[in-house]
């Protein structure tokens, strides 16, 4: 008759909604760690293929240089050289190919139906190119889509909630019971009763739930108020560093890389015309390489940056 129990049963289910949200957000973060995993297993697979390319190219040269070396027109040195250089990057091809079985591995672990995680092949998509919203609207993004957030003001609902049922505990609720009643006097009989009665809070007034629930209020309103400070700081800080590596990657994309295939091919005809040594020569091989690889970290670490983003605020960063 009060409402009082409605009012505790709103207030459970608030918690319910609550423990709810706090899930989303676990299965949010499963799902930025699964992109990660494919995240780093495309890069790794990036670094292995232009490895093997370069081991490649330059195994094909020792060959010329061996045949030339028997013919007499080039230096067993300059074969020597070349060969020490295939050994280097069969090295680092190697560590590589470690790297990306790591990645497999790591990948299949959120799958339960793959029987051989080594078969995995990820297929990368174009590196993002979608502008940044501004920080506010970041901010804003993530208070409504953070389950944190959503779990805490779930929690301030049902302090409120158990506050206002512990105010109707001022109340007295009558209670009405019916049942039978049986007597032995003067022969037995058996008959029906019913009885109505209350309980006066004459010393029990709700106080100490009053106080559990304002304690609890207060408490998941300071943490929010935490949280949102902490959050402001994380999104502020994962925009800026985006913003930078999107640059250092796309800039070192357009002046180094795009420029190794030109340098190989220049020192290639510079060293068949006696114009530069076979030093040279393989140095411009070992930039053309090390570029190519480089490149492949710096979209690692712009990727990682922009899953992040995405957990910290909810956005979702298009192509």
């Amino acid at each position: 008759m009060t409402g009082r129990r409605d009012l505790d049963v709103q207030a459970a289910s608030a918690l319910v909604s609550a423990r709810s949200s706090r899930a989303d957000d676990e299965v949010r973060r499963l799902r930025a760690d699964l992109r990660l995993a494919f995240a780093d297993l495309v890069s790794a697979q990036t670094r292995s293929r232009d490895l093997t390319a370069a081991r490649d190219r330059l195994r094909e040269l020792a060959g010329l240089l061996a045949k030339r070396e028997a013919a007499g027109d080039a230096a067993g040195f300059d074969r020597l050289r070349a060969e020490r250089e295939v050994l280097d990057l069969e090295t680092d091809l190697g560590v590589a190919t470690t790297e990306r079985t790591r990645a497999q591995a790591t990948l299949a672990g959120f799958f339960d139906d793959i029987t051989d995680p080594f078969q995995i092949v990820a297929v990368a998509n174009a590196p993002s190119t979608a502008p940044l919203p501004e920080l506010d609207v970041l901010l804003d993004r993530a208070n409504t889509a953070r389950g944190e957030f959503l779990a805490l003001r779930h929690e301030v609902q049902a302090a409120e909630l158990f506050a206002k049922a512990s105010d109707r505990r001022l109340i007295p609720e009558p209670e009405v019971v019916g049942g039978t009643k049986s007597s032995t006097l003067a022969g037995g009989d058996l008959g029906t009763v019913f009885t109505v009665h209350a309980t006066l809070p004459l010393f029990d007034r709700g106080r100490p739930e009053q106080a559990m629930a304002a304690a609890r209020r207060v408490q998941a309103e300071a943490r929010a108020e935490a949280l949102r400070l902490i959050l402001r700081g994380q999104v502020a800080a994962l925009r800026e560093a985006l913003i930078q590596r999107r640059a250092s990657a796309e800039r070192y994309r357009s002046e180094a890389v795009s420029n190794a295939t030109e340098i190989e091919r220049i020192a290639r005809v510079s060293y068949d015309a006696g114009e530069r040594g076979i030093l040279e020569l393989l140095d411009a091989h070992r930039l053309a390489a090390s570029a190519r690889v480089r490149q492949a970290a710096l979209d690692l670490a712009v990727r990682q940056i922009e899953i992040e983003l995405e957990f910290a605020t909810g956005w979702e960063i298009g192509s």
